[in-house]
């Protein structure tokens, strides 16, 4: 069976003095450090290591650093270059199985910064505003497009825009469990007049369209968690899956259709199960296939990622406290 291993930094308060090379910092790891962090401090945003990184699928933090690693961030005109030097004698990092890992006491994992830009919630999302036009050229924006948006709070030249768009509803037969975002571009503000803000975009990882929404870039965080074994006492199911996919494998998002009210939180580790009928025995059985690690829980329905899994799992396969 393939196993996941998480690993796992802290997040403390970060205490290093950089050393300014022309274009070019040097940041020496302190303990605790995080490169989430060392962004804010260094470069006014933490979202430019994620999109160094952006393919980085992993269930762990992205690249973990060590005490004496150095994180090198170079500019070259717009392009912002990270790297890593490892210390000479680097501190061995710590690793669990999703299984051991509940076992350690105050720890978390960070996720990889793919799974914190989607968004689930239990009403179609408001956002600060709606993006009515691309003004550079076509119906469809991209980077380094310029795009107009109509916002309903406050924004200010300079001010940083998440630009979210909605991706599906998360259905159980007919009834809507859930509403699935996913931030699919980053902008700045250039101007405003009015209601009427004028945005370029920096970054973008899929095409912008009139009617997606603009999101404070502030509630955009790294799903940072605690991880729980939490025992589940009614029946639960995967009712879906993000992306087009019958058979669902690891690191892909699915959905249940428990959340909160049955006793379910974000980092609740659950046992994915397949019923199989023995015609001989005149019995039924549970097969363990895998296991989701919840992202996101509503009232009755939760967002997850599966982080270790058998052969094959699917739509309808039971899930469960672990064993």
């Amino acid at each position: 069976m393939k196993k996941i291993i998480i690993a796992f930094v802290g997040l403390l308060v970060l205490g290093a003095s950089p050393m300014l090379l022309a274009s070019e910092i040097i940041h020496t790891v302190k303990e605790g450090d995080t490169l989430w962090d060392i962004s804010i401090k260094y470069l006014n945003t933490p979202w430019d290591w994620p999109i160094v990184w952006a393919k980085n699928q992993d269930i762990t933090n992205p690249h973990l650093i060590y005490p004496g690693d150095k994180v090198i961030i170079k500019r070259q005109g717009k392009t912002v270059e990270i790297v890593v030097a490892q210390a000479e004698k680097p501190s061995p990092p710590k690793v669990y199985s999703p299984k051991e890992f509940v076992e350690q006491k105050e720890k978390t994992i960070v996720v990889s910064p793919g799974y914190s830009t989607l968004i689930y919630t239990k009403t179609p999302l408001r956002g600060t505003g709606k993006i009515i036009e691309n003004e550079t050229i076509g119906s469809l924006a991209t980077l380094e497009d310029t795009i107009l948006a109509k916002m309903s709070s406050d924004v200010h030249p300079g001010q940083g825009l998440a630009l979210v768009s909605k991706q599906k509803e998360i259905k159980e037969g007919s009834t809507v469990n859930g509403y699935l975002y996913k931030v699919v571009a980053l902008a700045k503000v250039d101007k405003v007049s009015g209601d009427i803000a004028r945005c370029k975009i920096w970054y973008s990882n899929q095409e912008v369209k009139k009617g997606d929404i603009t999101y404070d870039l502030k509630e955009v965080k790294p799903l940072c968690l605690n991880i729980s074994c939490p025992q589940i006492t009614v029946p639960a199911r995967i009712v879906d899956v993000y992306g087009n996919m019958t058979e669902i494998s690891v690191h892909d998002v699915a959905f249940i259709d428990i959340g909160v009210d049955q006793g379910v939180k974000q980092g609740s580790l659950l046992g994915i199960y397949e019923e199989r009928k023995l015609p001989e025995e005149g019995v039924s059985i549970d097969k363990y296939q895998g296991m989701i690690l919840i992202l996101k829980a509503l009232d009755n329905s939760s967002m997850g990622l599966v982080v270790e899994f058998g052969s094959v799992i699917e739509k309808g396969f039971s899930v469960k406290g672990l064993n």
